[in-house]
């Protein structure tokens, strides 16, 4: 069974804590993967998400948005 299989056999919410295990092991194992400008606007970014204060968008949104550039 190929890894996307089995992971499709996952629930969402076991999805997410499988990127978020594959995120932490990326950022222990290669701490300059992003520069520092990068690194900085993903911390404000999650901060921002922490307080609350974070604007998101729907996949379909991003679609119509990027078709509308077409």
């Amino acid at each position: 069974m190929s890894i996307r299989e089995q992971i499709s056999k996952l629930s969402p919410a076991e999805q997410i804590l499988l990127v978020e295990e594959i995120w932490d092991e990326i950022k222990t194992e290669n701490k300059s993967f992003l520069s520092d400008e990068k690194k900085k606007f993903l911390d404000e970014r999650i901060a921002a998400i922490q307080k609350g204060e974070a604007t998101f968008v729907t996949l379909d949104e991003i679609k119509k948005r990027f078709n509308s550039l077409k």
